[in-house]
């Protein structure tokens, strides 16, 4: 009977939140709604390759999130929504059978608003904008004393998540309440994702931009707020 071997990865993680909401009359007439949420998660584990009978790879990583969201309804029709938040991570990553260790720690903020408008019962506009950006430290191993397969596929990836980055983008939004619980939207975005800072090696070059067009349909529902 054929046994072979099996290779495991072992891992265990816990995630905790927490979040609460305030809603309350504001300044101009404006009823406001302010929510503030946070996130805290873990993740352990190793990889025991059972043909040399030992862990060949062990990671640690936490990651903390926080954000604070806020929308507000004014006279007239007016809408006012935006959203900031920030990340705190840590990755710690060790190939014991490539003699290969990365320690990477960064730090994420950024923030959205958006503005938007009600006209009569029917139709309604809103555009936004957001950013953020990026900011690690950490260490790498350094690319000329490991082997080509480190270089090709495993190195880019980590100078990645070592190179500062920004993000930016927005939205428009249009939509048609066409019946008492029926409407029609349509939405059009674009967002661009590039280095704000020198690259490492083994970094790949270039920078990415998207954009598209959805549209949808909702029934059984009051498309507009």
């Amino acid at each position: 009977m054929s046994d072979p071997p099996s290779d495991t990865w072992d891992a265990d993680g816990w995630t905790f939140g927490i979040a609460g909401q305030w809603a309350f009359q504001g300044p101009g007439s404006g009823e406001w709604l302010v929510t503030a949420d946070g996130e805290y998660r873990t993740l352990e584990g190793e990889a025991f390759q059972e043909a040399i009978g030992g862990v060949i790879f062990t990671a640690d990583e936490s990651q903390i999130d926080l954000g604070l969201d806020a929308r507000a309804r004014f006279v007239g029709g007016w809408l006012l929504g935006g959203r900031a938040e920030i990340k705190r991570s840590r990755r710690d990553r060790r190939d014991l059978f490539a003699e290969a260790t990365s320690d990477i720690r960064g730090i994420e903020g950024g923030g959205a608003i958006e503005l938007g408008r009600v006209f009569g019962q029917r139709f309604g506009v809103s555009a936004g904008l957001q950013v953020a950006s990026y900011g690690p430290s950490g260490t790498m191993p350094h690319p000329g004393r490991l082997g080509p397969e480190y270089r090709r596929f495993v190195g880019p990836a980590l100078a990645l998540g070592l190179n500062q980055a920004l993000v930016t983008g927005g939205v428009l939004t249009l939509r048609w309440q066409t019946g008492q619980a029926t409407g029609l939207w349509l939405r059009g975005a674009f967002n661009s994702l590039s280095p704000s800072d020198g690259r490492l090696p083994l970094t790949p070059t270039g920078h990415r931009r998207a954009w598209g067009v959805t549209a949808g349909v909702v029934l059984g529902e009051d498309l507009l707020p």
